[in-house]
């Protein structure tokens, strides 16, 4: 498949705009540099990928002068101030805005990536704290049930006292940056993963963004994500970034996974949308007519997917968090000769709607589920527990159970909860330990299982 990486507002590392000012010429060898008496710019976002969700992790400034901080390049961070203000929803889905006051835990001269440079620069990075509290720019919209980018997404920086730089004091206030973004900076997106790419069949679009293996082989396999409810829509960011899905293209991942491509779907609300409606009372709906509405396109799409894209029909692998876990049942249910492996994360799709002929047809599909104790979204009893069951009293020959009894935590070590334990997600968020690669049995990883299997007939 060609690939072509869109350009586009929030997509790309950006060329850094400067702000209109006094403009300074690089210093000679041997000369000082001499602070502007004010000093203005504007800002790129870095954002990054976790457990729950995105966050702003860095502002890179571009100065209408260059500066010179220490010989390690680094500047007194305490000096910096930074308000974020963001788009938000109260309760009864009235628009708002919240704002938070971000930590600044690093600060130093750069190039317009981020990148540290000691010497002269008129780029300086500020590394921000982030956690499950603080840095998200997704908002959640409690009207669509869907996350989008906060518009607007503001930073105010400021100086908090004077800044001492080398040849001269920068006063508290002569900084002067712009507080709307010039641009983003995606890690684990840019020069990952080509983005937005559009699927159309019987009046249906569905989007994605896939990530090529740099493994070279003629058996080469996919991985197809599935993202929950919250990560419809129509900008393929935003299922990268719902969950810590860009690890799946990580090395150590695609190590295991014995290259295969990555291919994240995104349809324009939520899988399970079916054509009978979901509010039907089951004796008016039978299990016949309990189908999505995008079964068949998303069948043509990783169809056309394999073909362009020259990936191995023995290696179609398929899973999903929640919403997307669900669709993997469904899609196994309807083309159970087509898929290597799956594997789900707190799917919901209810047991009570497969048939015993149904469960035959799929309990030789290699399976891997996980689920979390307390999860109160999809309850386990009624869903991936009831159908694990199932499976193994059938003779399933290759079913697996990551379950997590202790709900879903923190393992990282990096966030605590106010009692100082570890920070403690919803019981639903079983695809944290997925995403992170935690998922194990008898000593074997889930990915590593899952990139050594091979449809047989």
């Amino acid at each position: 498949m060609k690939r072509s990486l869109v350009t586009r507002w929030g997509c790309g590392v950006l060329a850094a705009v400067l702000a209109v000012g006094t403009v300074m010429v690089l210093p000679k060898a041997g000369e000082q540099v001499q602070a502007a008496s004010k000093v203005s710019g504007t800002y790129t976002e870095v954002v990054e990928g976790f457990d729950w969700g995105p966050g702003v992790t860095k502002l890179v400034l571009s100065l209408n002068t260059p500066i010179q901080a220490n010989s390690k390049g680094k500047l007194d961070k305490k000096a910096f101030s930074v308000v974020t203000t963001k788009q938000g929803y109260n309760d009864d889905y009235s628009p708002t805005k919240t704002t938070e006051d971000r930590i600044v835990t690093g600060a130093y001269t750069s190039d317009q990536s981020g990148k540290l440079v000691k010497g002269v620069s008129k780029f300086v990075t500020l590394e921000l704290e982030c956690s499950p509290s603080e840095g998200n720019p997704f908002y959640y919209s409690m009207a669509t049930s869907l996350n989008n980018w906060s518009k607007p997404y503001m930073n105010k920086i400021t100086l908090t006292r004077n800044l001492k730089i080398k040849g001269t004091t920068l006063k508290k206030k002569s900084l002067s940056i712009k507080v709307r973004p010039q641009g983003r900076i995606l890690d684990g997106i840019d020069d990952t993963f080509t983005l937005n790419q559009k699927y159309k069949s019987d009046g249906i679009t569905l989007r994605y963004a896939f990530h090529e293996s740099d493994v070279k082989t003629s058996q080469k396999g996919v991985v197809v994500w599935l993202h929950g409810t919250g990560e419809g829509g129509t900008d393929t960011t935003i299922p990268l970034y719902g969950n810590k899905v860009t690890n799946l293209a990580s090395k150590k991942v695609q190590k295991n996974l014995k290259g295969c491509d990555i291919l994240v779907v995104q349809c324009p609300s939520r899988w399970l949308t079916y054509k009978t409606g979901i509010s039907t009372p089951d004796e008016e709906n039978p299990i016949e007519k309990y189908q999505s509405e995008y079964t068949k396109v998303l069948y043509d799409l990783i169809q056309k997917y394999v073909k362009v894209s020259d990936i191995s029909s023995k290696r179609i692998y398929i899973g999903g968090a929640s919403n997307g876990g669900s669709m993997t049942m469904n899609m196994l249910l309807n083309y159970p000769n087509v898929f290597a492996g799956a594997f789900f994360a707190s799917e919901g799709y209810a047991d009570r709607f497969i048939t015993d002929e149904q469960l035959d047809s799929i309990k030789y599909i290699p399976m891997w589920f996980v689920y979390a104790e307390g999860d109160q979204t999809n309850d386990p009893a009624k869903t991936t527990k009831a159908t694990y069951d199932r499976l193994v009293e059938a003779g399933a020959t290759d079913v697996h159970l990551s379950y997590y009894p202790n709900g879903v935590v923190d393992t990282s070590g990096k966030y605590k909860d106010d009692d100082g334990t570890p920070h403690k997600y919803s019981a639903h968020w079983s695809w944290v330990y997925l995403l992170n690669n935690e998922c194990s049995d008898r000593g074997v990883k889930l990915t590593r299982w899952l990139g050594s299997q091979r449809k047989t007939n």
